[in-house]
């Protein structure tokens, strides 16, 4: 009897409880360690995009510092609904001193270097062979794919005039008529390959507007409307491909451009806005509107400094002579045109003493599923 009982073995209770007991352990340690992996995967996410953020701020500091105001500024503005929202999906081209190199040497092997570049902020999209089944330029805008898989794009191309290159040269854009296909694909692809601009500022500036229109859609890819009613605009086409020179930051799903607007008769505001006032309600956007929508190919935008007045700027939606139908009950908004110069460039709509730059960055394993959106603020004056 005393044997037996000193030999007594565990009960199937005992069992039970002590399974039990181990199967909590591990569920608690299978918890511990999803949540400690998950916070790894987030702290990773996070630098990533942190990374991201410094790198375009610090580049927008960069190039703003060196703003021309005695040059040209282009600016397209555009908002797509996307799932819901209005996206924005700004652009704008503008001149800059600096210390300028090309990325990547010449035929001869050698950098091109210089103290002025023409530089430009946009969205675009990756490119493969197989996205394009059909006509190679036919292809969708950045605005098409997913948002982790749009890329800004930043260009530099070094005015260069008078150094031993030979393309591109603006004086050997065509007078008077439109491109034909095979032009325009030429200026496509210089813009997007080369990394100079064989002209002088004062060439650039001298550029008559019948230039200007050929020039300008190549550069942004947005083209002129020929609609000639008030509620006209400017045209946003596929976006051009991207190359090594023109890819700056991944996983940019949203880049919009504001200026802090003050003017006399209005509280100042950040323009331009879909919803101003935040009633949820587009009447007071300040997008060009089709019926109770906006317009998302007919797009404002403003042409720095003022040209002559011209048919086809007044129907083309250009901010410096701005105007909202009527007929889709929206009020008057006009900016003088013989205003958008250098004397009146801290009060102009859509330039003014600062410019508000928000993005929306995604990390590359997509951990941060809706993004995470950053503003950052230049000042253009005192």
């Amino acid at each position: 009897m005393r044997n037996r009982e000193k030999n007594k073995a565990f009960t199937i209770i005992e069992l039970l409880v002590a399974m039990a007991l181990l199967t909590v352990l591990l569920l608690v340690s299978g918890m511990v360690f999803r949540m400690a992996a998950d916070a790894h995967r987030r702290a990773g996410a996070t630098t990533e995009i942190m990374q991201k953020l410094r790198a375009i701020t610090d580049q927008l500091d960069n190039d703003f510092a060196g703003l021309r105001k005695d040059a040209m500024i282009f600016i397209i503005w555009q908002a797509i609904n996307e799932n819901g929202r209005y996206v924005r999906h700004d652009k704008i081209v503008f001149f800059a001193d600096g210390n300028f190199q090309s990325y990547q040497p010449d035929a001869t092997g050698n950098v091109l270097s210089g103290n002025l570049a023409r530089i430009s902020y946009m969205q675009a999209r990756p490119v493969r062979p197989s996205d394009f089944p059909g006509s190679w330029w036919q292809h969708p805008s950045a605005a098409n794919v997913e948002p982790i898989n749009r890329i800004l794009a930043r260009s530099q191309h070094i005015l260069s005039s008078g150094q031993a290159i030979l393309f591109p040269d603006f004086t050997r854009l065509p007078s008077s008529g439109t491109f034909d296909q095979a032009e325009n694909l030429q200026w496509e692809w210089w813009n997007n390959s080369l990394e100079y601009d064989n002209q002088t500022l004062t060439a650039w500036k001298n550029l008559p507007l019948s230039k200007k229109q050929y020039l300008l859609p190549v550069l942004t890819d947005v083209k002129w409307s020929n609609i000639t009613n008030v509620s006209g605009g400017l045209i946003v086409e596929g976006q051009t491909a991207t190359n090594v020179h023109n890819l700056f930051a991944q996983g940019v799903g949203e880049f919009s451009i504001q200026s802090w607007l003050a003017l006399d008769n209005e509280p100042p505001r950040w323009f331009p806005e879909v919803d101003p006032d935040g009633d949820g309600n587009i009447s007071d956007t300040d997008f060009f509107l089709a019926g109770s929508v906006i317009d998302e190919e007919n797009v404002p935008g403003l042409l720095y400094p003022h040209v002559p007045t011209s048919p086809a700027l007044d129907a083309g939606g250009i901010l410096s002579s701005r105007t909202i139908s009527s007929t889709v009950g929206q009020s008057l908004w006009y900016y003088p045109r013989t205003e958008i110069d250098e004397k009146h460039f801290e009060k102009i709509p859509g330039l003014g003493r600062a410019l508000k730059f928000t993005f929306t960055l995604y990390d590359s394993k997509g951990v941060f599923t809706d993004g995470k959106t950053f503003t950052h603020i230049v000042r253009l004056g005192d």
